[in-house]
């Protein structure tokens, strides 16, 4: 009989799965919103949402694939990691802080950043007149992201020992990770003349760096609560 446990982390892997095809299935943008001209070069890539989903996808799957294997579950069909098991195992749990914190920041920063946009209204209204119903698919897009991370870290430890995460590392990676992104930002506006987000317009030279500093900051805080759910 499966534990409560694994039903509740079979349950996060499958909302992650829906909210990355939500994603997936957002409309194509049209010619006359930037958006459209902000994927021309690596399409939705262009947006962290995109990153953070898929990261955070496969992370669930293979938490509920390990805890499947772990309760074996997966036996009767021959199915499992081998000896690769310790292996995916410690992977998992390595990146608990580093996905956390950034599918929270995910969430957070489009209710904060995105939303409130004249441009995001824009796109809104204009998906709304043609029967889309864009705001509720964005908000199915973004809302799984952060709760998942809670109740990831504060309900379901995915394993007993938390001894593979380790706090200095995962801080680095979420910083190395926001710079490659902001990588992917610049890279993305050089090429098309058009950052993928419509706040951003006003930001060229100081600003953006001054924002950029300001947003792994926030990263960091958002690692730090993910730590404190931890322990």
């Amino acid at each position: 009989m499966p534990s409560v446990a694994l039903v509740l982390r079979g349950g996060l892997a499958v909302l992650s799965m829906a909210a990355l095809a939500t994603h997936v299935m957002l409309p194509v943008p049209v010619p006359e919103q930037d958006a459209h001209h902000a994927q021309l070069f690596i399409g939705r890539w262009a947006f962290l949402t995109r990153h953070v989903l898929c990261l955070q996808m496969w992370r669930q799957t293979l938490s509920f694939l390990c805890e499947a294997e772990v309760e074996a579950v997966l036996a009767p069909w021959g199915m499992g990691f081998g000896t690769a098991q310790e292996s995916v195992r410690a992977g998992v749990v390595a990146s608990t802080i580093l996905i956390g914190a950034m599918a929270v920041f995910v969430t957070v920063q489009f209710f904060s950043l995105v939303v409130p946009t004249e441009s995001y209204k824009a796109d809104a209204a204009l998906w709304r007149s043609k029967g889309v119903p864009y705001p509720e698919m964005q908000e199915l897009v973004h809302i799984p992201a952060g709760l998942i991370a809670v109740v990831d870290a504060a309900v379901l430890a995915p394993f007993p020992a938390w001894s593979g995460v380790s706090i200095p590392r995962s801080f680095v990676a979420l910083a190395l990770f926001s710079l490659g992104y902001c990588g992917v930002l610049v890279l993305s506006r050089v090429v098309t003349g058009y950052w993928p987000y419509g706040f951003m317009k006003q930001l060229e030279g100081i600003r953006f760096v001054g924002f950029i500093c300001v947003q792994i900051l926030v990263v960091c805080v958002f690692g730090v609560l993910m730590t404190g759910l931890l322990w």
